[in-house]
């Protein structure tokens, strides 16, 4: 094999690694992590790339529970749903290898995040 050859294989290797990357963090976008409190009267729901999809409150509680336990209740939703996708993004992130190496192994320098297409979800993912 010449160094051409080389060059060209460990190319193909780095586009295969993005592109299933890139295929899996858009996959994790679409999931939905959930947070309820006041026995299911406010839910806020995340995806693991942090991105808050909605919040839905009963509207009797909203009525009824005062200003104060809405809020209450709110930052309890908030709290458990950035839990729950910070777990889906743990469990993602173990199973991600780029060019044959753990994911968290490839990101602990920072580097690789520079050629990756989009940069602020994956580097988000990674972040302690």
């Amino acid at each position: 094999m010449t160094p051409d050859d080389a060059i060209t294989r460990i190319l193909d290797r780095l586009r295969t690694s993005l592109d299933q990357i890139t295929v899996s963090v858009n996959a994790l976008g679409a999931e939905e992590s959930c947070g309820e409190s006041a026995a299911g009267s406010v839910k806020v729901v995340f995806n693991p790339l942090g991105e808050l999809k909605r919040v839905e409150i009963d509207p009797s509680f909203l009525h009824g529970a005062g200003r104060r336990r809405v809020e209450e209740a709110l930052l309890e939703a908030f709290r458990e749903a950035e839990r729950a996708a910070d777990a889906a993004r743990a469990d993602f992130a173990r199973g991600l290898e780029f060019m044959g190496v753990p994911i968290g192994q490839a990101l602990q320098d920072g580097s690789i995040v520079e050629i990756l297409p989009d940069r602020r979800h994956i580097s988000r993912m990674f972040q302690d």
